[in-house]
């Protein structure tokens, strides 16, 4: 059994806050607002933070990007086979479950 999300990515102090109810979202859209940037919870490389259209912005900035809901995770390292060194076990991020799993839970 896999520990918690924040225990296993390597840069903890990354991991996104959560958004207090003052900040989330009126429902309405902001025609201009540029995309903000964070470093990945696994690499520690400083990506876009993405809430909307992750795809495009990845083609025209060539730079990695973290989808809104991949917790801080990049989507460079989404597709990664990770060893959890606690347990010397390897381990996927599942877009499903949006989390890590067991590299033997998957297909």
């Amino acid at each position: 059994m896999l520990p918690a999300f924040a225990e296993i990515v390597n840069f903890p102090e990354h991991l996104p806050e959560k958004a207090s109810p003052s900040k989330k979202s009126n429902g309405k859209n902001s025609p201009t607002k540029q995309p903000s940037e964070k470093p990945c919870v696994m690499c520690g490389v400083t990506c876009i933070f993405a809430g909307t259209t992750p795809s495009r912005l990845h083609a025209q900035l060539k730079q990695p990007i973290i989808p809104k809901q991949n917790k801080g995770l990049c989507n460079s390292c989404d597709g990664k086979t990770w060893i959890f060194s606690e347990l010397n076990a390897p381990i996927k991020w599942c877009k499903g479950c949006k989390n890590f799993r067991s590299l033997r839970n998957f297909g």
